[in-house]
Parts: structure tokens; sequence; C-alpha cells
């Protein structure tokens, strides 16, 4: 009975960090590396069983050897080749979960800062490298991660921040430097009123054209307008995504027809663009939560 009273008191932890659909795709990418890496090993040991027993015979035209085994040419497999497979099968695992959480919360996430702290550490090249090499390969084919220990990594990395914490601030820290020269300490806008002018050649005229197209930095301020807007990072409405997908603009007033808060974009052929929004508090309200008013 005292057993089981101390299993009633274990507290299984889950971890609040991530959602049900994110710990699934994390432990179905984790049962296909496990099985991958176990597959992997144990062909390798069965193929180098089968270069130990290759036992050549005479032929009958005493002419040289034969073997009853095929040669590695005709099977494509050699202990190299797998051994380098389940080296670098670690570095897939960590770039699979990381781009999976790059693109589904629009996140910057280092996977070499990730393998710094879960790979072991190759050797320098110096008088004992070539045994200190072996020993970290073998480091590296007895390694198994586990989808946490990647997961504890990418959240070190946002200082704090849960998943869509971190997706704004990233937006607000490329759309502040966009509206910014950080070399001058200068903005490159300004309100006015309900307006707000980027004057930074935030558009390029094309005469051949007879078109506008988007800088970089203008088209993450309108992905910074779609989010104001829609409070989201995956809804963008289409006036806006026309604008930041698309490098031949051939209107210089779009009218952002389904919004609410933004109005309009005029562009100038001299690289300025204008933002229209409803009224003056919401133009404020952008400048201060995503251009900031100090650089």
């Amino acid at each position: 009975m005292e057993l089981l009273a101390k299993f009633d008191t274990i507290e299984i932890k889950t971890d609040l960090r991530i959602s049900e659909a994110d710990r699934e795709f994390c432990t179905a990418h984790q049962n296909a590396y496990e099985a991958a890496q176990n597959s992997l090993l144990e062909l390798l040991y069965f193929w180098e069983d089968i270069l130990k027993a290759k036992i050549s015979v005479p032929s009958s035209t005493a002419s040289g050897t034969l073997s009853y085994f095929p040669s590695d040419s005709i099977l494509q497999i050699s202990s190299d080749s797998l051994r380098k497979y389940l080296e670098s099968i670690h570095d897939t695992f960590v770039t699979n979960l990381a781009d999976y959480f790059s693109h589904h919360y629009h996140i910057t996430i280092s996977t070499f800062l990730i393998l710094r702290e879960l790979l072991p550490q190759e050797p320098q090249n110096d008088t004992d490298y070539k045994s200190a090499m072996e020993a970290y390969k073998e480091k590296l084919l007895t390694l198994s991660l586990d989808w946490n220990q990647i997961v504890d990594q990418i959240f070190l990395q946002f200082d704090g921040r849960g998943l869509t914490e971190q997706a704004l601030h990233e937006l607000k820290e490329k759309c502040h430097n966009a509206a910014w020269n950080t070399y001058r300490k200068i903005c490159c806008y300004e309100r006015k009123k309900r307006h707000i002018r980027f004057t930074n050649f935030a558009c390029r005229y094309k005469d051949w054209h007879h078109c506008w197209e988007m800088n970089d930095g203008m088209k993450n301020i309108l992905t910074g307008i779609a989010h104001f807007e829609t409070d989201s990072f995956s809804l963008i409405p289409d006036e806006i995504s026309f604008l930041i997908n698309n490098n031949y603009i051939h209107y210089d007033v779009t009218e952002f027809s389904t919004c609410k808060k933004v109005q309009q974009i005029r562009l100038y052929k001299n690289g300025r663009a204008d933002i229209t929004f409803s009224d003056e508090s919401l133009a404020k309200k952008f400048v201060e939560d995503y251009l900031g008013t100090v650089c």
C-alpha cells in the first residue's frame, strides 16, 4: 500500500512551452531517428561481419581467386559510408526539429548553437589528432539524443521568451531595424497625424517596367503592419501579401480594403512610401510598438 501511495504522489510534468501538436511532431521524429540509428548500426555490424567472412577460393582456371560474396560496388555499401551517415544523423534530427519550430512559429533558431552543446567536440589537429578523432567518431556512433534536449536548447536562445513571444520580438526588431539608421542613430520615418512617411528608399521605381519594388526593410515593416492589423503571423491581408511578395507593383496607391486599422499605402518615384492609418492613435501605437521612438 505504501508503494501505491508513492506512485500517487508522482507528478508527471508536461512541457507547457509547446503544444500537443508540437510534442507529436517531436515524438514522431524521435521514433524515426532511433529506428534509423538502430537499423543502420545493425547493418554496419552485419556488413563488417560479411567483410570478415569473405573467403577467397581458387578458380577452376588457376588464373586467380573467386569469392561467393558480391563486391562492394555491386551492393553500393561500405563501412565508411554507413559510419558517415550514422555520424551525421544527429545533425539531421536537430535540423528537422529546429526547422519545424522555425517555420511554424516564424522564429530564428541557430542549429549551430544546438549542435555545439549536444554533440561531442571535434578534436583539434594536433599530435594526438588520429586517436582523438577515432574516439570522437566512436562517441558519435553511440550518441543518442532526446527531443527534449533539443527543445531545451531552442528555448535557451530566446532569453526566457515563449515561442509566440519570440516571434513577435523578432518581428518588431526587424521593423525597428528597417525604420532606423543605426549607424547615424536617426529614424528614417516621420509620423504626421495618421500618416507614417518612410523616407529611406522604402521602394524603388523601375523606369523600364514602369513599376515599383519594395526593399527588404519595407517588406518587414509591411509584415509588421499585417500583424498589427490581424494579430496573427499567418493571416496576412491580400493587398499587403501582394506588396510583400511581388516585385512588380504597377500602381502608386494600394487600398487595404479588408483592413480596419490601416487604409492605404502610397509609393513615390523618389523612393518614399506613405502609410495611412484609420486614425492618429493607431498610427502612434504602431510607431511605439513596432518602430520604436529611440534607436
